[in-house]
This record gives C-alpha cells, sequence and structure tokens, in this order.
C-alpha cells in the first residue's frame, strides 16, 4: 500500500504543480467571468433606445400601453393631436423609431392595425405589442358578451399540486431535479473522457519513454496501474473543485460589484415578465430546500471516485497496449461507447426516474456513473442506490484486475501492433 501511495502523490504532484494545470484550472472561472460580464454588458448597451407613437382612434388601448413600458429601453408615447400623417413623416426623420396605427375597430374582426417605421422591429417588440392588442381585443369581446373578463382570465391560470414523496412535502417542481441530475450526469461524462484521455496518455508517454521499466523493477504492476489511475482521480477532484469555489466565489463578486446593472436588467422586464421570475425563482428555492443535498454531494463524490477507477482503468489498459498514437482512436471506441450510451439513455431516466430502464441502468457499472447521478435528485429508493454503489465498487475493484492483466504484459511490448484479441490473451497468462 506504501508503494501505491508514492505512485499517487508522484502522479498528483506532477500534474498540480504543471503549468497546464494552472491554465487550465483559471481558464474555466476566466470564461465564465466573461460570459457573464458580456450577458451584463449586452443586457443595458446591446439594446438602442425605442420610442414608439401610438395613434388609438379606437380609444381602447391608451391604458394598455402606458404599462407595456421597459425602462428606457422601449418607451409607448399614446398621441391624440398629431395626425396619422404627422406621425408618419416624425418616423420617416426618426424622431420615433416607429409608429402604431390603431383605426376605428371591429373587435370581432381586428383589421387595419399597421406600424409605420423605417427599420424592422425585433421579434420580442413585435410579441410584446402583439399580446398586448389581443388581450385588449379579447377582454373587450368579453365584456361585450357579457362575461366578466377578471372572472376568466382567473380560470386561465394554472392549477398546481403539492407531491407528497414518502410522507414528505416535496416543494418545487421536478424540472429542477431534471435540470440538476442531467447536470451532474453530463459532468460525469466530461470528466470521464477528459482525465480518462489524461490517465492513457500518461500511461502511452512512460511506456515510450522505457521510464515504466524501470520502476517495475520495484512495484508490481497492478500497483502501477492503481496509483496511476488514483493520483490522476485525485487530480480531478481538486479541479473540480476549485473550479466550483471559484465559480462560486465569482457569482458573488459579481453581485457585489455589478448591482447596479443586475437590477437595471431587473428594470427593464415587465411586470408579467419579472412575476414569472419571481416564480421561477420560487419553486426552485423550494425544490432545493426539499432535496437531500448532503446525500446529493457524497453520492455524486462516490460515483465520481470509482466511476473514474473502472473506466480510468480501462482507458490505462489501452495506453499500456497501443504503441502507435493512431491505434488510441480504436482502441478507445468500446471504452467511449457504454459512455455514449449511458449519455443516451440519462435524457429518458430525467423523465422517468423510476421506469424499469431507469432502475436496471443504474445497476449497470458501464451506465451507473452517470444514470443514478441522474437519479438520486428525485429521491429514489436508498436500496437501489446501496445496491448500485456494491456493484460499481465490486465492478472497479474486478476492472483494475483485469486492466493489471494487460498492463503488466503491454506495457513491455515496444513497436508491435496488439489486437483486442491479443490483450485478451494477457488476461489469461501466468
Amino acid at each position: 500500500m506504501h508503494k501505491v501511495w508514492l505512485i499517487i502523490q508522484r502522479e498528483f504532484n506532477s500534474r498540480v504543480r504543471t503549468k497546464s494545470f494552472i491554465i487550465s484550472t483559471l481558464l474555466l472561472p476566466l470564461a465564465f467571468i466573461a460570459i457573464i460580464v458580456a450577458s451584463i454588458v449586452i443586457a443595458i448597451y446591446g439594446n438602442e433606445k425605442m420610442t414608439i407613437a401610438v395613434k388609438d382612434e379606437s380609444g381602447l388601448f391608451e391604458d394598455k400601453f402606458r404599462g407595456l413600458d421597459q425602462g428606457e429601453t422601449l418607451t409607448f408615447k399614446y398621441m391624440r393631436t398629431s395626425s396619422i400623417e404627422e406621425l408618419k413623416e416624425d418616423a420617416k426623420n426618426d424622431v420615433y423609431s416607429g409608429v402604431l396605427y390603431i383605426p376605428q375597430l371591429n373587435i370581432d374582426q381586428p383589421k387595419g392595425i399597421k406600424y409605420y417605421s423605417n427599420n424592422q422591429m425585433g421579434p420580442q417588440t413585435e410579441d410584446l405589442i402583439s399580446t398586448a392588442l389581443t388581450d385588449v381585443i379579447k377582454t373587450n369581446v368579453l365584456k361585450r358578451e357579457g362575461y366578466d373578463s377578471e372572472l376568466l382570465q382567473k380560470l386561465d391560470e394554472k392549477v398546481t399540486f403539492e407531491s407528497i414523496i414518502k410522507e414528505k412535502e416535496k416543494g418545487g417542481k421536478s424540472d429542477i431535479s431534471s435540470g440538476l441530475g442531467y447536470a451532474m450526469g453530463f459532468v460525469m461524462y466530461m470528466f470521464i473522457f477528459i482525465y480518462g484521455a489524461m490517465v492513457m496518455k500518461g500511461v502511452a508517454e512512460e511506456k515510450n519513454n522505457r521510464i515504466v521499466e524501470v520502476m517495475l523493477s520495484s512495484i508490481r504492476p497492478i500497483q502501477l496501474l492503481s496509483g496511476k489511475v488514483l493520483g490522476i482521480g485525485l487530480v480531478a477532484i481538486l479541479q473540480s473543485m476549485l473550479w466550483f469555489a471559484t465559480i462560486i466565489g465569482v457569482q458573488l463578486l459579481i453581485g457585489i460589484f455589478f448591482a447596479k446593472e443586475l437590477q437595471h436588467i431587473s428594470d427593464l422586464q415587465s411586470q408579467g415578465m419579472a412575476a414569472a421570475n419571481e416564480t421561477a425563482i420560487f419553486d426552485a428555492i423550494q425544490t432545493f430546500k426539499s432535496l437531500d443535498l448532503s446525500r446529493i454531494t457524497i453520492s455524486f463524490f462516490f460515483y465520481f471516485i470509482f466511476g473514474f477507477l473502472f473506466y480510468g482503468a480501462q482507458f490505462a489498459a489501452v495506453g499500456a497496449a497501443i504503441t502507435d498514437d493512431s491505434d488510441a482512436n480504436s482502441y478507445t471506441m468500446p471504452i467511449a461507447m457504454p459512455i455514449i450510451i449511458a449519455l443516451i439513455i440519462m435524457n429518458v431516466v430525467i423523465q422517468q426516474p423510476n421506469a424499469s430502464l431507469a432502475i436496471w441502468s443504474s445497476m449497470v457499472p458501464w451506465f451507473s456513473p452517470i444514470i443514478m447521478l441522474a437519479r438520486i435528485p428525485f429521491d429514489i429508493s436508498i436500496t437501489q442506490q446501496i445496491i448500485s454503489m456494491i456493484i460499481l465498487v465490486m465492478s472497479s475493484i474486478a476492472m483494475l484486475w483485469l486492466a493489471g492483466r494487460i498492463y503488466r504484459v503491454g506495457i513491455l511490448i515496444q513497436g508491435q501492433k496488439v489486437s483486442l484479441k491479443d490483450m485478451g490473451k494477457w488476461i489469461f497468462l501466468k
């Protein structure tokens, strides 16, 4: 065990102290900062200020358009005294961004509404105006027919319900759980590929440099393989934790330094949009309160560690077997296919987390590091998770042993093409 620990330290220190590790660790948070800042700048300065003159000869829309202003970005001016010809001339001379002309209307067939401008309005503004016109026409038709429009509006509101899971009230919405499950599964998918490739490359480099031949004189192949996979796995965990902590810190700093800008963006939203956003935020908070975050965190690190051991051992075996970098793609395809299939299954699982496909695929060690993480936010059976964890631990140990059998032979072979059949034979060599 002492020798394995020395290999872990060597792999960990040799990678953490490199410039590439430092740069890549800083690169993601910097990219995150750039995206957030760019989004704020674009949201504030990217939209040209628009002033739309409204000439309403029907008299139905005055109150409606007074409530549609969006800060300084979009302003509606309700014009009474100016004629439509004067306003059209103003639009040509860019006094106004555009003129919305509403003639006397037959509310059963509201035709003849026109928009005059030198430039085409954006789809968001067009949808805003169209919705406002539709709402007013709908309200007037209902009033004429003797219906209470406010009552009918209440009847259009979506009916919600509370979920009681295992006699516990579960607040919020299931799409938050789906999003969290998908995010964790996708992160696992990315890390397996990124750091699995790092394991394979590291083994191949040591093989080509003949360093490993010296190391094998004092350590068993399985110990060397285990130490290498565990050491790089710790690098992955450290880097992911640094990314997570940095991104959280960046979000807090952005909230402090860009507080006015963020408030300005919020003020640009219409009251309806603001209400929708408040509802979405409330649902998210309620969902996160109902989640077992300690279970999710522990599960993530467990499946990260043993999932990486399971797949990292396979990548190490391939790195030991290949003698030419051009062979790497063909040898890694059998490893990559189950990961890709797991990602495809995950898209189904987050819709039906307790279906037979979800349950059985989360037991298969090739799929469970991704599938089970996608299911855990839905508060699935702890018994199913324990069974999945036991299977994954045993499978990881077995995969390390099998990879070690391939590794001990392949790492010493130079200049010889190796087939999958040859790798199979090495497992049974004494």
